[in-house]
């Protein structure tokens, strides 16, 4: 009769450590996130903190780094605006390339694809996935 009780206490220590695992993991990866995004709005790029940390930067040098990052902003997307229209024909020119390898039901998917990929401004991966494949589970 005490084992069972035993068995059903370990149960639920292990299950409460799974869903303790499971939550801290969604909040880390939740705070990850929102500096990151906080940083790409602001103009720091993703790689900016890994940099500081690989060379020493003090908390003088980062922000001063940081100030500067922010500053080139507007120009890093003035240049890849002017860029945008030749990797467009480059996307373009691969994908009909690719087109030539595929078989008939296949080009006609990757069509619905390319025509998904083109209604789309500024795409977010994640969106982008979501909005061509649909929510695989």
């Amino acid at each position: 009769m005490r084992t069972w009780k035993a068995w059903i206490v370990v149960a639920l220590i292990f299950l409460s450590g799974i869903g303790l695992g499971v939550v801290g993991t969604q909040y880390q990866f939740y705070r990850m996130h929102t500096k990151m995004d906080a940083d790409l709005k602001a103009g720091v790029p993703p790689f900016f903190h890994k940099l500081a940390n690989h060379l020493g930067l003090t908390d003088e040098q980062k922000e001063k780094a940081e100030a500067i990052f922010i500053q080139a902003h507007p120009r890093f997307i003035e240049v890849m605006n002017q860029c945008k229209p030749a990797m467009d024909d480059v996307f373009e020119e691969t994908v009909e390339q690719l087109k030539k390898n595929l078989s008939p039901a296949q080009q006609e998917e990757l069509d619905r694809i390319m025509v998904e990929i083109r209604l789309l401004k500024s795409p977010n991966p994640g969106e982008l996935e979501k909005q061509i494949f649909g929510d695989e589970k």
